[in-house]
């Protein structure tokens, strides 16, 4: 079912998909700023993402319920949205947001959106610089498993050509060396950075992608970069889940902790002098 009031266009059911097709589905198209999912799998909504923009010129956030959205890698297919102000995902139904640090991967990988709120919750600048921090690394070591043809696709065409102008070496490809290509791969990514305009999207986190369909066995390169970026995020988790793990074990004996803190010290000071003569015994022996 499709339901639209005033500015949020609201979708139940994977049926309701074939609404975003059709013109008389939303009565209100040029006023919807809002798109609400609900008991729709996310990778039945991702071919619909490029059309958003075109379908709703308007539209400034979204949210997923019930969507099945359960890895990291899902939320890269948001970037074909092309921008959001607001972004929220309900924890029922979607497994993802049990990850303490989903949103800020969400703001890393959609660094370019700007995004304002997730969870309608404001995104501070310390959020913006933590993600940064925190997953920039995953978006060097993925790129870095892509040949020099695969980082140029990332771009847009005139930027493509913008980085080729700044490279006379690139049109000879034949006979060179791994230091050579290295060297190529930096000037490449020393132009992109150069060239970039604001608010376009970084070729690292370009190279973070996901596609809904199977991926080709015979595909050697997209399985190194499956590789690198699952054994990157499992390190990441893993670290996350042992910081929580302290920080819940913790939280369970504090209590404890300080009264018998407390209470040692009160006896102490109840009993002064014997706390002294104690303590110049304790000297002298050593």
């Amino acid at each position: 079912a499709v339901v639209s009031t005033q500015s949020t266009g609201r979708l139940y059911g994977a049926a309701a998909l074939e609404g975003l097709e059709k013109s008389n589905a939303v009565s209100n198209v040029a006023a919807i700023t809002h798109i609400y999912f609900k008991f729709i799998p996310y990778d039945s909504i991702v071919s619909h993402f490029p059309k958003l923009r075109v379908r709703f010129p308007a539209l400034q956030g979204l949210t997923f319920s019930f969507s099945s959205i359960s890895t990291l890698k899902q939320l890269n297919a948001l970037t074909a949205v092309r921008r959001l102000d607001f972004l929220s995902l309900s924890p029922e139904g979607n497994p993802v947001t049990n990850f303490s640090l989903w949103k800020y991967y969400l703001l890393y990988r959609l660094s370019h959106f700007n995004l304002r709120k997730i969870n309608e919750v404001d995104v501070s600048m310390t959020d913006t610089v933590l993600a940064e921090q925190l997953f920039s690394d995953l978006g060097h070591v993925t790129l870095h498993q892509f040949d020099i043809s695969r980082v140029l696709s990332l771009l847009p065409d005139v930027r493509r050509k913008q980085v080729l102008g700044h490279s006379d070496t690139l049109e000879q490809k034949k006979s060179i060396s791994p230091k050579q290509t290295e060297d190529r791969r930096k000037l490449i990514l020393a132009a992109e950075q150069k060239n970039r305009p604001i608010g376009t999207e970084s070729v690292n986190v370009a190279a973070l992608s996901y596609n809904s369909t199977v991926r080709p066995k015979s595909a050697k390169t997209s399985d190194k970069v499956h590789i690198a970026s699952s054994q990157l995020l499992d390190e990441i988790v893993a670290s996350a889940i042992a910081r929580q793990n302290k920080l819940t074990s913790l939280e369970k004996v504090w209590n404890s902790v300080l009264r018998d803190t407390v209470r040692s010290a009160v006896s102490e000071f109840a009993c002064l002098s014997a706390t002294v003569d104690k303590a110049l015994s304790a000297v002298q022996e050593t």
